[in-house]
């Protein structure tokens, strides 16, 4: 198969795509200090839901920095890991439902209730619809 563009891009798309570059979770987008973690966590207002708690403080930066928190009581390691990448996922795909520069700190109560990636959504979806 013939590749355009870039080299190990089809048809050129690469890292220049706008509408690639909007779908990412850039390094500079998440929250990765503890101090920042325990600030979010005291200061921001708190979203609750069945599953998750929801840590929302506005900060200076202009733009949304995301933070997991899931804790080894609330599954197996492979649990663990595959509830964090669906809430990614979502933050990735719906990141102008979250408001605008400000951090987020999703904390993990439980994933009884988180089967499939639309239970996480429709969770989410509600949570977000009490947002500041």
């Amino acid at each position: 198969m013939k590749r355009g563009g870039k080299e190990g891009t089809v048809n050129g798309a690469g890292k220049d795509c706008g509408a690639e570059k909007k779908l990412s979770f850039p390094k500079g987008e998440r929250l990765l200090k503890s101090q920042d973690f325990t600030r979010v966590r005291k200061d921001g207002k708190r979203l609750y839901s069945r599953s998750f708690t929801v840590f929302i403080l506005p900060n200076a930066l202009g733009k949304r920095r995301l933070g997991l928190s899931v804790g080894a009581r609330v599954a197996d390691s492979p649990g663990r890991n595959r509830v964090k990448r669906l809430i990614r996922e979502f933050y990735r795909l719906n990141k102008g439902s979250f408001p605008d520069s400000s951090d987020i700190l999703i904390s993990v109560k439980t994933v009884d209730n988180i089967k499939w990636y639309r239970d996480l959504e429709e969770e989410f979806r509600k949570v977000l619809r009490r947002s500041p």
